[in-house]
C-alpha cells in the first residue's frame, strides 16, 4: 500500500512537474509570439515612416520642379521683355533718323519751290524785258 501511495504521489508530482513545464513552455511561446508581433509592428512603423518620408520628398521634388518651371518661364518672359525694350529703343532711334530725313526732305522741297519761283520770276522778268 505504501508503495502504491508512494507511486501515486510520485506520479502526481511528475504530472504536476509536466503541467508546470507545459505552462512554462506556453508562456515562452506566448512571449516569443508577442516579441515577434512587437518586432513586426515596429518594423511596419519604420516602413510606414520611411514611406511617408519618401512621399514627402517626392512632393517636395515635384514642388521644386514646378518652381524651376515657373522660374524658367519667368526668365523667358524677362528675356522677351528685354528684347522688346531693345527693339523699342532701336525703333525710336530709327524713327528720329527718319523724322530728321523727312524734315531735311521738306526743307529741300521748300528750297526747290523757292528756287523754282525765283527761276520763274527771272524768266518772267527776262520775258518782260
Amino acid at each position: 500500500e505504501e508503495e502504491r501511495l508512494a507511486a501515486e504521489e510520485a506520479a502526481r508530482k511528475e504530472a504536476e512537474r509536466l503541467r508546470l513545464l507545459e505552462e512554462e513552455r506556453q508562456r515562452r511561446i506566448a512571449a516569443a509570439v508577442r516579441e515577434k508581433e512587437e518586432a513586426e509592428a515596429k518594423r511596419q512603423a519604420e516602413v510606414d515612416k520611411s514611406r511617408a518620408r519618401v512621399e514627402q520628398l517626392e512632393a517636395k521634388k515635384r514642388e521644386m520642379d514646378l518652381d524651376e518651371e515657373t522660374m524658367a518661364e519667368q526668365l523667358s518672359l524677362l528675356e522677351q521683355a528685354e528684347d522688346r525694350r531693345k527693339q523699342f529703343w532701336k525703333d525710336k532711334e530709327d524713327f528720329h533718323k527718319l523724322r530728321g530725313k523727312l524734315q531735311n526732305a521738306e526743307e529741300n522741297e521748300k528750297v526747290i519751290r523757292r528756287l523754282k519761283q525765283e527761276i520763274m520770276r527771272e524768266k518772267q522778268d527776262a520775258y518782260e524785258h
